[in-house]
């Protein structure tokens, strides 16, 4: 009997020293090989201030101040999902009784690139139903149609939390029928993104 030698029990027998925390190794390397090169998917929300333009059928109404709002769930390499409202308007300077409100919205899937040091570039694309409402002197008519949105931009890291970014979006095949004439709802926009992960 080895009573007092302070020394801890024998592996069995086959066993290579050091098997366990081998195996712990190789456990990490198995959960960090598949998602290598992939950040940590994080949730994030966006507010996207910009300018977006109407068809030329709305001039002179087609220029328009516009936000939106989305929540994301995304990672670098990873193809993740976006929701999101928008709205837009534009009133004439000459005929300031007229205006044309547009209201959006939208979800999709979402894909951000590898980072370039602070640098995301990311896309989306997806669904949209868009309503528009056009008022003129107290007259007021709204249409709605759905449509594929898709946009793209880069993303840039202030802080673990906040980033800042660049935003370019377009909207098409939406139809529409205001007071039996045909117009669209597309647009293409430019924005600056505001954003936070958590």
């Amino acid at each position: 009997m080895n009573i007092g030698t302070g020394k801890g029990p024998s592996l069995p027998e086959g066993l290579p020293s050091g098997s366990a925390s081998h195996g712990e190794s190789s456990a990490k390397e198995v959960d960090g090989g598949l998602f290598s090169g992939v950040g940590p998917e994080s949730q994030s929300v966006e507010l996207n201030i910009g300018e977006r333009t109407l068809s030329d059928d709305w001039k002179p109404l087609n220029e328009h101040d516009s936000f939106s709002f989305s929540y994301c769930r995304s990672a670098p390499g990873v193809l993740g999902w976006e929701v999101g409202f928008a709205s837009s308007k534009d009133n004439d300077d000459l005929l300031p009784q007229a205006s044309v409100k547009t209201r959006e919205l939208f979800g999709g899937v979402r894909y951000e690139f590898s980072p370039l040091g602070v640098l995301r570039p990311y896309l989306g694309a997806g669904l949209s139903y868009s309503e528009g409402e056009l008022s003129v002197t107290g007259f007021s008519t709204k249409e709605g149609s759905a449509g594929l949105y898709a946009h793209g931009g880069v993303l840039v890291d202030v802080s673990e939390e906040f980033y800042v970014g660049l935003d370019l979006r377009t909207l098409t095949m939406t139809d529409a029928d205001f007071s039996a004439v045909d117009l669209d709802l597309d647009h293409s926009q430019v924005g600056f993104v505001i954003g936070f992960s958590f």
